[in-house]
């Protein structure tokens, strides 16, 4: 790992731009500039938050020192930028899902390959959470016994699934690639590669009014807007769901679009074996443990654990009001900031982890897994739904939603 680490962002769409600048700052590590070919964007960045804007890539990648690029792209742009980056030697940090489809991932991930010692992750974050480390370990422990079936849920809360993050022209699909690819790559994780992927998605017309609290329409809207808006009518997808066949075991994976509660405070994991059953929140982080005979240290019944961990908190009342119609798009996650309080051993073995390419499984090959097998579930949900020959799938990137919660728990 360098003595000095210096950042430039490259491509600053993304709203998850606004957490990341905030740990750099909390962990004292200089952000040199950006680029992005919004100059309106990168004006304001530059106004606000002091991050020197360049005219190309190429500029800002070639400031004295930059050792480290941080991608927040739109997915059919990200591809150039990770090949500038890999040219000079610098570490990536890609947002997800890191490409518009299979074919450029796949070749994005043979440039990371064929760059050798280049560190490179996409931002697939939550697997680092506390309640993912205790699912890993009671597994691996094997208190549930053999396991026969789980489910993953995700969803985007309402109105999420219109903002322009989740329709992007261009991109393979919505909801069902640059979310549901956090829960294929937390599958893949823990129970690791299916045999078999089936998914299915569906696309609502136009229906009834709903209430979106914290709608964004672009990357500036800061926490968004209260709107009314018409359920359905997405660019994409508006429900998806997928089976993924272990051969011993099936594995439900299903989102939404319109979910009541705010970002990932309603996502689960449901694990069910012969000797006991997990149910896992992500963030804020618990989970609930039934144990059906002795097994490490667990006695029979239930146990129950509940982390450090942020909720959502957008559901706040209507002060104002816009109505919204048709296939118009905006709004972004929640973003948690990292524990200021966490030490700065810790603070240093998290960037230590960014710069190594032995990072857990969070390199260029699981990334690639990833995308293949959340591609599987498009490529298999090829099916007419309400007249509509539908083409989706899934992919790979990062979130802000996450604290440190192992340095955080401690602290």
């Amino acid at each position: 790992m360098p003595e000095t680490v210096r950042v430039a962002f490259v491509g600053c769409t993304h709203p998850h731009i606004f957490a990341r600048l905030q740990l750099l700052r909390d962990w004292n590590i200089e952000a040199v500039g950006c680029y992005d070919p919004d100059s309106t964007l990168t004006e304001a960045l530059e106004r606000d938050y002091g991050l020197k804007a360049y005219a190309s890539p190429e500029a800002v990648l070639d400031q004295p020192g930059v050792n480290w690029v941080i991608i927040e792209g739109w997915d059919p742009d990200n591809a150039r930028y990770v090949k500038a980056a890999l040219e000079r030697g610098q570490a990536i940090l890609l947002e997800k899902p890191g490409a518009p489809n299979l074919p450029a991932m796949q070749a994005m991930v043979d440039a990371v390959k064929a760059a050798n010692a280049v560190p490179f992750q996409i931002g697939y974050m939550l697997p680092y959470g506390s309640a993912m480390a205790h699912a890993r370990r009671i597994l691996d422990e094997g208190v549930l016994g053999p396991v026969t079936l789980a489910r993953f849920h995700g969803a985007t809360p309402v109105g999420g699934s219109r903002e322009i993050w989740q329709s992007i022209p261009g991109n393979l699909g919505g909801l069902m690639y640059t979310d549901a690819c956090h829960l294929v790559h937390i599958i893949v994780r823990l129970l690791g590669m299916p045999a078999e992927v089936r998914g299915k998605i569906l696309r609502l017309p136009e229906g009834e009014p709903v209430i979106a609290h914290g709608f964004k329409k672009d990357t500036l809207s800061g926490l968004g807007d209260t709107v009314e808006m018409p359920i359905g009518g997405l660019v994409y997808e508006d429900v998806g769901a997928a089976v993924f066949d272990y051969g011993d075991k099936l594995v439900t994976m299903d989102l939404t679009g319109w979910e009541a509660h705010p970002w990932v405070e309603a996502w689960r994991i449901e694990l069910y074996g012969a000797n006991g059953t997990l149910h896992v929140g992500l963030q804020p982080p618990w989970y609930k443990l039934y144990v059906r005979n002795p097994k490490a240290g667990y006695e029979p019944g239930w146990h129950n654990w509940d982390g450090f961990g942020v909720t959502g908190g957008l559901a706040r009342p209507p002060w104002r009001i816009t109505a919204i119609s048709g296939n118009t798009s905006a709004s972004t996650p929640r973003t948690a900031r990292c524990c200021s309080s966490a030490s700065s051993s810790a603070k240093r073995s998290v960037i230590r982890r960014m710069f190594s390419t032995r990072s857990g499984g969070v390199g260029p090959q699981a990334c690639l897994a990833s995308v293949k097998t959340a591609s599987a579930v498009g490529a298999l949900a090829c099916e007419p739904v309400h007249g509509r020959t539908n083409e989706k799938t899934c992919s790979a990137t990062c979130s802000p939603r996450r604290r440190y919660d192992s340095h955080c728990a401690s602290s």
